[in-house]
């Protein structure tokens, strides 16, 4: 160490390097649980959109086009009996 008065005590630089490996540790299970979210975050974002596609394929919905003319103009001629 730098400072010469906790160089000269052991003791201290026992406590200090205990203390900077427990932080290393600290700092190495919170880079894990950010991976871990980061992942979920990721595979939760791929779920969705498979199931978005998967809704999509299974039950597509289809626009018909309308034309109200011929509409009004069937409504206007007679129908005939059958």
């Amino acid at each position: 160490m730098s400072e010469p008065n906790a160089a000269a005590q052991p003791k201290a630089i026992d406590t200090a390097g205990q203390r900077i490996e427990a932080l290393d540790r600290e700092i190495a299970a919170l880079k894990n649980e950010m991976e871990m979210k980061r992942e979920l975050s990721r595979n939760s974002v791929l779920t969705i959109i498979d199931r978005e596609n998967q809704r999509v394929e299974t039950n597509p919905q289809t626009q018909s086009d309308d034309n109200t003319d011929s509409r009004f103009n069937q409504m206007a001629a007679p129908q005939s009996a059958e």
